[in-house]
């Protein structure tokens, strides 16, 4: 279930990552891009802790998990230089780090209570 979900909120988190700034209504919340973010990062990153440390928890796969989600969003950045209408943040590092962080915190006190 995890690993299938992480494919498609991959494939979720690219598409809306590299739409066109025009594509997105102008909404007056202030930094409610960084919610997004915050939001988009969190869901992936208990969707990939659950899919990579549901059997196998260890600090040194968490870090490593966690890494790799945030090369995956300095990456994202990266090419959004090349699409209109947006630009490199960052903040948005940032923020996708400690959505991160906290997906996949909240995975393992989730799930460490159902499987102990």
């Amino acid at each position: 279930m995890f690993i299938l979900g992480t494919v498609i909120w991959t494939f979720v988190v690219l598409g809306l990552t590299f739409l066109p700034g025009e594509y997105f209504p102008k909404i007056s919340v202030r930094h409610i891009d960084k919610y997004v973010h915050f939001i988009l990062f969190g869901i992936y990153g208990f969707l990939v802790g659950g899919s990579l440390l549901y059997k196998n928890r260890s600090v040194g796969k968490f870090i490593t998990i966690l890494l790799l989600i945030t090369v995956f969003g300095v990456s994202i950045e990266g090419f959004q230089t090349m699409i209109p209408g947006r630009s490199f943040e960052l903040y948005d590092i940032g923020i996708n780090f400690l959505g991160a962080l906290l997906g996949l915190t909240n995975f393992l006190v989730i799930y460490s209570k159902k499987t102990t």
